[in-house]
């Protein structure tokens, strides 16, 4: 939804919010040995958003595990975009 001033509203927007505030030190266990990014360079994404993503691209996703957001009802599986190893081809398709 979007108001009259522009600003967008909803559950969308809420989860991404939510999602943005994850910290690194929430993300699971499974991850070591990765390089740890600077907060702003990561790119973490749902479920939701990675099923709609094309096989090539969610194969440059990692799963990071569940996390319980704020407002939001069920815990939500989230993955990090590995960004820093993606062909920007792969996106366009």
């Amino acid at each position: 939804m979007v108001d009259a001033d522009g600003d967008r509203h909803g559950n969308a927007v809420n989860v991404a919010f939510r999602v943005e505030g994850v910290r690194e030190e929430q993300r699971s266990e499974g991850l070591e040995g990765q390089e740890s990014l600077r907060p702003e360079d990561r790119i973490y994404i749902t479920a939701g958003v990675y099923a709609e993503l094309p096989p090539p691209a969610q194969a440059a996703c990692l799963p990071i595990g569940r996390f319980a957001l704020k407002g939001i009802a069920d815990q939500q599986l989230l993955y990090e975009v590995q960004w820093e190893n993606v062909d920007c081809a792969v996106l366009r398709s």
